[in-house]
C-alpha cells in the first residue's frame, strides 16, 4: 500500500475512533478496522482492576477466542498486562518485547491457547483509562502468518494518541452516566448508590449517604449492611456477579431506626458502553414505605425493570382493578394481561397476586430516608 493510501486509511480510522466515543456500539467495528490496518485478524480491549482482568470488548473475529480466554481460566494466568506495565512502554510492542523466545515456544498460554485460537502473534499497548484501571489494547494474527510486522506497529503507534483519547473519553462518559443515575434518583427523593462488580461503592447521592453508617457501611471490600439478615443475601448476590441474571433483582425488607420498614433493592446496572470503560455494575436503592396515594410508574420501572405495559397492570391491580377489567379497559385479551401479570410477579419476586398487591400497596407512597 502506498504512503498516500496509508494516510487516507489512518484518517478514516481516526474518524472511526472518535465516532465510538458518542456511538459506543461502534467499538467492535472500529476494532475490526484497526486489526485490518495492522494486517491482523482480531483486536481487543481488555480492562483490569488491581491487575485482575475484569472485562473486554473486541471485534467479531475475537469473540470465540475471548470467550474461551475467560471460560477456561487463561485470563487469570496471562502475564501480558503485568509485563507491559513493568516495561513502561508508551507505544505498541510485539511478543518479543515481553516474552523470551523460549517462553513463546513453551508457555501453555501460547501453545495451548493462543496458537489454536488464531492469536499466535500480537502487538499490545497499555492505556490508563483511569488512575487504577489500565486497559490493554491488542491486535493479533495467526501463528502461521508470523509476528506483527514493524511497519504495522509503526502504523498503530501513529494512531495511539487518538486511541488513548477515545478510551479515556469513553471511561469519563461512563463515570458521568453512573453519577447521573444516582443524581436523577435523588431528584425523585430516592437514596441510591452504584457499586463495582465486587460490591465496592462507586457513587452515592446524599440521601443514600444519610443512611450510613446506621444502615449501610462503606467497607474496604464492598458495601455492607449492619443487619446481618440483609447483608448475607446481599453479599451472596454480589458474589454471583451482575452477569448472573438468573435470579434477577434482589429486594430485601429491613427495619430501620425508629421501626420504619425499609426496602433495600439491588439490581444489575445496564451498560450503555462496553464494560471495559466503566466500573459501576450495580444499582442499590433504599426506601421507606407508606400507605397512601398511587404507585409511581417511574419507581416501578427503576426498582423492578417493569415495562410500560407491566406498570399499567401493576398500578391497576394496586387500585383494585381485576384482570378482566384491565383487559377490557385497554382492549387486550385476558391471556395477554395474565401474561403481563406473570412477568410482573417474576420481576417483583412475588408468588401470589395477593402478595403482589400487598407489596404495591406498601409502595403506594414512598417517604425517603
Amino acid at each position: 500500500m502506498a504512503a498516500a493510501e496509508f494516510q487516507a486509511d489512518d484518517d478514516r480510522l481516526v474518524e472511526a475512533v472518535y465516532d465510538t466515543v458518542m456511538r459506543p456500539e461502534q467499538w467492535p467495528d472500529m476494532l475490526d478496522q484497526l486489526a485490518a490496518h495492522a494486517d491482523c485478524l482480531t483486536a481487543t480491549l481488555i480492562a483490569a482492576e488491581s491487575l485482575a482482568i475484569t472485562a473486554w470488548a473486541g471485534n467479531a473475529a475475537s469473540s470465540s477466542a475471548m470467550n474461551r480466554f475467560f471460560r477456561d481460566g487463561w485470563a487469570a494466568s496471562d502475564p501480558t498486562l503485568t509485563r507491559a506495565l513493568a516495561a513502561g512502554t508508551t507505544g505498541f510492542v510485539d511478543d518479543h518485547a515481553l516474552f523470551s523466545p523460549d517462553e513463546i515456544d513453551s508457555l501453555p498460554l501460547y501453545r495451548a491457547f493462543r496458537r489454536p485460537s488464531g492469536l499466535g502473534w500480537q502487538a499490545v499497548t497499555v492505556i490508563d483509562a483511569t488512575a487504577d484501571r489500565p486497559v490493554l489494547l491488542s491486535v493479533h494474527r495467526p501463528y502461521e502468518r508470523g509476528p506483527v510486522a514493524p511497519e504495522a506497529i509503526a502504523r498503530l503507534d501513529r494512531l495511539r494518541p487518538d486511541l488513548v483519547r477515545a478510551v479515556r473519553l469513553s471511561a469519563q462518559l461512563e463515570r458521568e452516566r453512573a453519577d447521573a443515575v444516582v443524581a436523577a434518583l435523588a431528584r425523585l427523593g430516592l437514596p441510591a448508590a452504584t457499586l463495582a462488580a465486587d460490591g465496592r461503592l462507586q457513587a452515592a447521592n446524599a440521601a443514600f449517604r444519610d443512611l450510613m453508617p446506621g444502615l449501610a457501611e462503606d467497607r474496604p471490600d464492598r458495601l455492607g449492611f449492619v443487619d446481618a439478615a440483609i447483608d448475607r443475601p446481599f453479599r451472596n448476590r454480589i458474589e454471583r456477579g451482575p452477569a448472573d441474571r438468573g435470579t434477577g433483582r434482589l429486594t430485601l425488607p429491613v427495619t430501620a431506626t425508629g421501626g420504619d420498614a425499609l426496602m433495600v433493592h439491588l439490581a444489575p446496572l445496564p451498560a450503555a458502553t462496553p464494560d471495559v470503560f466503566g466500573t459501576a455494575r450495580w444499582l442499590v436503592t433504599c426506601a421507606r414505605t407508606g400507605d397512601a396515594g398511587g404507585v409511581d410508574p417511574v419507581l416501578l420501572q427503576t426498582l423492578f425493570g417493569l415495562t410500560p405495559a407491566e406498570v399499567r397492570v401493576a398500578r391497576g391491580l394496586a387500585s383494585g382493578e381485576t384482570l378482566s377489567g384491565l383487559a377490557a379497559q385497554h382492549g387486550l385479551g385476558r391471556e395477554t394481561v395474565r401474561s403481563q401479570l406473570k412477568s410482573v410477579m417474576l420481576k417483583t419476586k412475588t408468588h401470589r397476586q395477593v402478595d403482589l398487591v400487598r407489596l404495591l400497596t406498601g409502595m403506594a407512597r414512598l417517604t425517603w430516608a
